[in-house]
């Protein structure tokens, strides 16, 4: 009997270091002339690691591939006979809205470790590429933000934009580290399903009264 209570404690004890243990995130993005490409990186206690590399130039090739086979006459003629896409798109604005604040909690339990995001452009002329350079600015600014009052920040957002005056160009890198308890983000993940449940039932029974 004491082996079964001591393996018993043994998984509670293991399942409650899962629950309280961290998981890491990294997200890079490349964009140059040599490189285009999404790398995502997951990492739990150093142990378990599994990385993503998503090449954008395969993207782009798959995506010309569709864009030949796109048949823009049968599409409008699909969507202007389906007058159930306009109440579709209504119902997910309201589920969106609904889910909304439970989306907002759950990336406050998020910790932002680092963001970077370096970029280099250049236009043909001087004053496109200084005004260009000065609306890339005020962008980084509002995602800068976004992050700062959303999420825990354990670190503060590096962006920097370098006009190039010489030759017109376009680099840009993007990395974002952030982690989480792995309990904390099942716990809003389960009420982020019970408040879409709730709307599904709810939207049931206003279908049924009408």
């Amino acid at each position: 009997m004491g082996w079964v209570i001591g393996i018993t404690s043994l998984f509670v004890i293991i399942f409650v270091f899962i629950l309280f243990s961290r998981m890491h995130v990294e997200i890079a993005f490349t964009y140059n002339e040599k490189d285009k490409e999404l790398l995502v990186s997951i990492q739990w206690l150093r142990l378990i690691k599994f990385n993503k590399t998503i090449s954008f130039a395969d993207l782009e090739e798959q995506l010309k591939e569709e864009n030949d086979d796109f048949d823009l006459e049968e599409k409008l003629k699909s969507f202007n006979d389906d007058n159930e896409q306009d109440q579709s798109l209504m119902q997910k604005f309201k589920l969106a809205k609904h889910l909304l604040p439970e989306f907002k909690k759950m990336l406050k339990s998020i910790r932002l470790d680092q963001l970077e995001w370096v970029t280099s452009l250049g236009l043909k002329h001087a004053d496109q590429t200084a005004m260009l350079t000065g609306l890339l600015y005020a962008v980084k600014g509002m995602v800068s933000s976004f992050f700062i009052t959303m999420m825990q920040n354990a670190t503060h957002p590096k962006m920097t934009v370098t006009p190039i005056y010489v030759k017109p160009t376009y680099e840009t890198e993007v990395k974002c580290i952030f982690s989480f308890k792995i309990g904390q983000i099942m716990r809003d993940m389960f009420r982020i399903l019970l408040q879409y449940k709730k709307f599904k039932k709810v939207g049931k029974h206003e279908r049924a009264s009408n």
